[in-house]
């Protein structure tokens, strides 16, 4: 299984899932599929890094 993380976005509170290996400690910025703005790993709202999806999460819908 392939590791992944989820991420929380800043601006607007999505979360989305993201390739741990090519992202989490490379340096990347990462993109909301749902606001577009951009951000580091280390400036998320919340990460998890755990390889299931969180409970609440659906797959990739926005947290109020």
């Amino acid at each position: 299984m392939e590791r992944i993380f989820w991420a929380e976005c800043p601006h607007c509170r999505g979360r989305f899932y993201c390739n741990h290996g090519e992202m989490r400690h490379a340096g990347v910025e990462l993109e909301c599929p749902f606001c577009a703005a951009k951000f580091l790993p280390e400036q998320a709202a919340a990460l998890d890094e755990r390889t299931e999806a969180p409970a609440d999460a659906g797959g990739r819908e926005r947290t109020k």
